[in-house]
């Protein structure tokens, strides 16, 4: 079978939401950056540790950018999707996994894991997507990651 693989030109809708994407982006660090803060202040917000704030958000996110592969791959990658359909899955599996255990060292570990590997899965569809997107995304992961260490180094 043939393997299609579309090149996606900025189409007149994405060049409109293209500014909406990075300030939806570096709004969604708030989330990861706020626990970190709150955890060196020693704070609890809603009367949660930022931990588990940060946790839960960090799994929601993971999966989140999980559907958005699932998108790439049945969108535009079509007939090479198989792996990126399949990773994608584990991938949000993992993030559930790290909301069921109850060890926030191995949670954490299993959070960046999973943000790593989602950038090195995204890797695959950036040649799909309008060039500004790589950026931003390497920008926002790299972001993540960065908070993840962070409150690894606070609460390990």
């Amino acid at each position: 079978m043939e393997n299609k693989r579309e090149n996606l030109a900025p189409s007149r809708t994405q060049n409109t939401l293209m500014p909406l994407a990075p300030a939806l982006g570096l709004a969604g660090l708030i989330p990861f950056w706020a626990p970190v803060l709150a955890g060196l202040l020693d704070l609890s917000v809603l009367g949660q540790s930022p931990v588990e704030l940060f946790t839960a958000y960090s799994a929601v996110i993971l999966a989140f950018l999980c559907g958005t592969l699932w998108a790439a791959a049945v969108l535009v990658m079509r007939d090479s999707a198989r792996g990126l359909l399949i990773g994608s899955n584990v991938l949000a599996l993992l993030a559930w996994v790290a909301l069921l255990l109850n060890h926030t060292l191995a949670s954490l570990l299993l959070l960046t894991l999973g943000f790593v590997l989602v950038l090195t899965k995204e890797h695959h569809v950036f040649e799909h997507m309008p060039k500004g997107y790589r950026h931003m995304r390497y920008g926002l992961s790299g972001a993540v990651v960065l908070a993840h260490f962070a409150m690894l180094a606070i609460f390990s």
